[in-house]
């Protein structure tokens, strides 16, 4: 039997890595050509058996990483853990993660990735890079960056995919959206605080404003303090990943600073103006739409006027990526679960 663990940023309320985590889970559970248990890395006091499937260990337990990755053949890091958006605690985390699992021989994965970190020395980005079996990067920019820096030899293992929570785009047409009523915000809770308020005084005016915090325990707080004095609004808080449908259902236009924002306006077709100056962020929209973020001083500049800066999902160009997805979500399965040799323990 097959044994694979995923290792992430999972069970701290954050919207994008749950979808991720329940994506992959997804994805894993309907190859059923080969017997599989899923193991997780989680935010939990205690060990978690959800069925025969899958099991959920606590993170932060020293016996419990060692145990689940002994226990397992494959160990995927899925999300963007390896970049400078990641705490150099949460950086040696993964670290030692990734070298016990290539000291006990195991496949390592990275998936749904970014590969920007200047907190640590170059030779440990080296040695990630030449010891993962496989990395799947999900902007075209770092793809062709890190390709230099790999021997030929290991070219092949840096894919680009997008990100894998595009496997969930199921429309069926393209259709227009003739008017916008509804703008829903998804903002980070670093954003500058000021200038959040006076664009959401300035678009209240004009249509109903949905606030919805990703990350339920930073942009919750933050959102709290914005939404008082502001009229024609509404706070939605996701509780379960699967019905994020519903929550935006009714939504016209998207303003996101969070990537599993713009995300979710190509799996919705939602149109979207990016307010970031986070590299991960400014890296995935070239990628995609070749556009640019906008920051919120030049919104501010231009009296926070939308028009310009929308950017409108392309359905034919969302359809390519989710094929993409796809495709290498079945090499992932099917060939580095399955068909090449491994070096860990079958149990």
């Amino acid at each position: 039997m097959r044994k694979i663990l995923i290792v992430g940023y999972f069970g701290f309320k954050n919207f994008g890595d749950e979808w991720l985590l329940q994506v992959l889970i997804k994805k894993i559970k309907e190859t059923e050509s080969y017997l599989r248990q899923v193991f997780v890395l989680y935010n939990t006091d205690k060990i978690c058996k959800v069925n025969n499937y899958l099991t959920y260990f606590p993170r932060w337990h020293l016996y419990y990483i060692f145990y689940s990755v002994t226990l397992s053949d494959t160990i995927i890091f899925c999300g963007g853990l390896f970049q400078d958006q990641t705490s150099k605690l949460s950086l040696l985390y993964y670290l030692f993660i990734f070298l016990l699992a290539k000291i006990l021989k195991k496949k390592v994965v990275l998936l749904s990735a970014e590969f920007v970190i200047t907190k640590i020395p170059k030779f440990v980005q080296q040695i990630i890079l030449s010891l993962a079996d496989q990395i799947f990067i999900r902007n075209t920019i770092d793809v062709g960056k890190l390709k230099v820096t790999v021997s030929k030899s290991k070219t092949d293992m840096i894919k680009f995919c997008p990100d894998i929570c595009l496997s969930d785009f199921t429309q069926a047409k393209n259709y227009t959206r003739t008017k916008i009523d509804t703008v829903g915000l998804i903002l980070k809770f670093n954003m500058d605080k000021n200038l959040v308020e006076q664009m959401c005084l300035n678009l209240s005016k004009f249509y109903n404003l949905v606030f919805i915090p990703f990350h339920l325990g930073q942009d919750y707080r933050f959102y709290l303090d914005i939404i008082n004095g502001i009229s024609h609004c509404e706070l939605r808080v996701w509780d379960r990943v699967e019905n994020y449908r519903n929550i935006f259902s009714d939504i016209d236009l998207l303003i996101v600073s969070r990537l599993h924002g713009v995300i979710i306006s190509l799996v919705l077709q939602i149109p979207f103006i990016c307010i970031s100056e986070e590299e991960k962020l400014i890296r995935v929209v070239r990628s995609y739409f070749l556009r640019d973020c906008v920051t919120l001083e030049e919104l501010s500049k231009k009296s926070f006027e939308l028009k310009d800066f929308i950017i409108n999902p392309d359905f034919n160009e969302t359809v390519k990526c989710k094929r993409l997805v796809e495709e290498n979500l079945k090499f992932l399965i099917t060939k580095n679960f399955y068909n090449t040799k491994f070096n860990g323990v079958i149990i």
